[in-house]
């Protein structure tokens, strides 16, 4: 069968890329804002220099780098699942419409070579129950830069940062020293602190150098003037939980019914601060994809990848670039700083990527 992951060209012919979760705008915001939402995150990447690449699944097939068309269908609605890593497979094969969580969101964009992805907030531990999200353990498993304003309201900020310490997973705060609350500005003390893109990046190159594991999650407060009251947030999130459990919610559809639950509660006041930090973290993380991809040590000319599998990239258009047609694959790790003829040298690190594989590259 085709390879389930379809790459849209202006993605594969980028040199730097951020992705964006599509669950977001299918069951975390309402109607017409989540598609104002779609667009201002866009926008955001575009300004920083970056590509945005909106991550969903349609008729089947993993989409990265969705057109307007494609966006539009998978927040109308009609792409019911809310698809986290674990349902990939099962979507796939059915042949269905679904709009990914960080979880499915992270592993399709690390599949296909993307470093950086941003969101609002992460899941997180439940208030008082085993409910753990999906996204906790493909963050351990990932090398991944996330850019988002913490765990979302409904978790438990304190359990969900306890968690990702003990499975390695470096949450960096970008210009604050405490936990963000997603829609507030937060108070658990962090650890790691860093003051501008520049020490993010060079953060990145150590890590790669060391090939660690687990996923950089880069947090940032809400914008000042859309944030909620952390007194206020924390006492309408235990009414909402308590909403949801008197409502018989619980599972994937707990998130969603609570987030809609604060928006009417607080006449919309929630709604404004989601929509704030979502453009803000996309920014964000723009500038990190932006800034990576001239952080390199060796000129682009200087690599050869060693890798010469028979594995293929599925472009939008349908057509099927091999890897195996390459004699020396001259590439560079994505993203590239410089401006490179586009060919099968960059479709080859995405076969590489497609394939399993991760780029191995040797001086020459």
């Amino acid at each position: 069968m085709d390879r389930p992951i379809v790459v849209a060209d202006r993605i594969v012919t980028a040199s730097a890329v951020v992705a964006l979760e599509s669950s977001v705008l299918a069951q975390g915001l309402p109607s017409p804002a989540n598609l104002e939402s779609a667009e201002a995150q866009s926008v955001a990447v575009s300004k920083s220099g970056a590509e945005p690449a909106v991550v969903g699944v349609i008729g089947g097939r993993i989409v990265v780098g969705a057109d307007t068309d494609q966006v539009r269908a998978l927040a109308s609605r009609r792409a019911t699942w809310k698809v986290t890593v674990r349902d990939l497979p099962y979507v796939v094969t059915r042949k269905l419409d679904g709009a990914t969580t960080v979880s499915a969101t992270v592993f399709a964009a690390e599949r296909v070579g993307i470093e950086v992805m941003a969101t609002g907030g992460i899941g997180g531990i439940h208030f008082g129950t085993a409910d753990v999200s999906a996204d906790l353990p493909q963050l351990a498993r990932s090398r991944a830069a996330v850019v988002c304003s913490g765990p979302k309201h409904v978790a438990d900020g304190a359990a969900t940062l306890e968690w990702l310490e003990t499975w390695g997973v470096l949450v960096v705060g970008y210009r604050t020293d405490r936990l963000p609350g997603f829609l507030a500005r937060g108070r658990l003390p962090l650890e790691h602190v860093v003051n501008n893109v520049g020490e993010v990046v060079e953060l990145l190159r150590v890590r790669r150098a060391l090939e660690s594991t687990g996923a950089l999650v880069l947090v940032q407060n809400p914008p000042a003037a859309a944030a909620m009251d952390p007194d206020e947030l924390a006492e309408l999130s235990a009414e909402g939980a308590s909403a949801a459990r008197n409502a018989g919610v619980v599972g994937k559809a707990r998130t969603p019914f609570e987030l809609d639950w604060l928006h009417r509660r607080t006449g919309g006041r929630s709604l404004a601060a989601n929509l704030a930090l979502l453009e803000a973290n996309a920014g964000l993380a723009g500038e990190v994809a932006s800034a990576s991809r001239c952080r390199r040590s060796v000129p682009l000319s200087g690599l050869t990848c060693t890798h010469l599998a028979a594995s293929s990239v599925t472009r939008a258009d349908g057509t099927q670039v091999w890897s195996s047609s390459v004699s020396s694959c001259r590439c560079h790790v994505r993203p590239v700083c410089a401006k490179a003829t586009w060919g099968y040298p960059t479709y080859a690190v995405w076969a590489c990527g497609l394939a399993g594989l991760s780029p191995k590259f040797v001086d020459v």
